[in-house]
């Protein structure tokens, strides 16, 4: 498609970047632009007219699937292909709401973003270099395990940690898109292991602090604020260890740019049989808040001055989803 305008929205983490440069080795023009789910609407308005939009790892909740429909509508009437690329539970619910768009639709559950833009643009011919960077992007998604490739695993680590230190500087993640697309690896770049060394320091100090607060609600639910403290980028990482740690679904309150709100974020040992889509996700929806995620990993925000009735949500739906305490629905009536 040479000289079309080619556009790539995508996320902003480990899974988006490696989209980012599965589409730079199939359309090496292709412009690409990072977005957060939440601003998915927003996002996708700025792009304008284009010859083909490709949206990936990007969830459409079913809060948002009627505006994303409407804006898709509008650039397939203009003449664009779309093709969108997701792996999250609640962009299932809202295919129905998509479905009449007759767009390219890649949608499993069982792998993620990178995982189907290559297997659809390099059906049988990507390169052992592309092969290693969506392991990479599977591993971190936990949709392949660390030990189908150990050199995946080991690059995972650096990218994620450099990843995680600034979530905005999207300019740092083009210049990665573009190392990683000339053929290196997260190891070779610089400007990532020194801000892969810079995080792991933030983590540890973050961690040793957080573990002293950890707040036990029930077996196997865990509760952590530490909206007091700041430690942007590392929350998420910090939450999973603790999961592993004390072998149950972790929740942490974090603190917000956002004024009168805290950040949620919350993890599950990859063992350990909880959807935190059914816990988290409707408890942050029912005191006025909203998240989004997968199984073992979502985030979200929440009113400042919701948290207690946020705890006991989370009690409830972790004993109707996990604990197996009778009928929740007559306890909370």
């Amino acid at each position: 498609m040479k000289d079309k305008r080619i556009v790539l929205l995508t996320h902003c983490d480990m899974d988006g970047v490696i989209c980012a440069v599965v589409t730079k080795a199939k359309y090496p023009n292709a412009e690409i632009k990072f977005a957060q789910p939440f601003s998915l609407v927003k996002s996708l308005q700025e792009i304008g007219k284009c010859d083909l939009l490709i949206v990936a790892d990007l969830e459409v909740s079913e809060k948002v699937a009627k505006k994303v429909k409407s804006i898709l509508k509008k650039y397939k009437n203009d003449g664009s292909i779309i093709v969108f690329a997701d792996h999250h539970p609640a962009t299932e619910k809202s295919l129905s709401d998509l479905a009449d768009l007759s767009f390219i639709l890649l949608y499993r559950r069982d792998k993620c973003a990178a995982q189907l833009l290559c297997e659809t643009m390099f059906p049988n011919s990507a390169s052992q270099h592309l092969k290693t960077l969506v392991n990479m992007a599977a591993i971190y998604e936990r949709k392949m395990s660390p030990k189908e490739d150990e050199i995946a695993h080991f690059e995972s680590t650096f990218l994620t940690k450099a990843l995680q230190r600034d979530v905005w500087d999207d300019d740092f993640r083009l210049m990665i898109v573009n190392e990683l697309a000339s053929g290196k690896l997260p190891s070779e770049i610089p400007k990532v292991i020194s801000r892969a060394v810079d995080t792991h320091q933030r983590f540890l100090e973050a961690l040793e602090k957080a573990e002293k607060r950890v707040k036990k609600l029930s077996d196997g639910l865990f509760f952590v604020d530490v909206t007091d403290l700041r430690a942007p980028g590392v929350w998420g990482a910090v939450a999973r260890k603790i999961s592993y740690r004390n072998r149950g679904v972790v929740v942490m309150l974090c603190p917000s740019n956002t004024k009168g709100r805290y950040i949620v974020v919350a993890r599950s040992p990859r063992e350990f049989k909880a959807n935190l889509t059914s816990i988290v996700v409707p408890a942050c929806s029912a005191v006025g808040g909203d998240a989004g995620g997968h199984e073992g990993a979502v985030g979200g925000k929440i009113p400042q001055d919701a948290v207690e009735p946020f705890v006991e949500l989370l009690k409830f739906y972790y004993k109707k989803h996990v604990g197996g305490f009778g009928n929740a629905e007559n306890e909370m009536s």
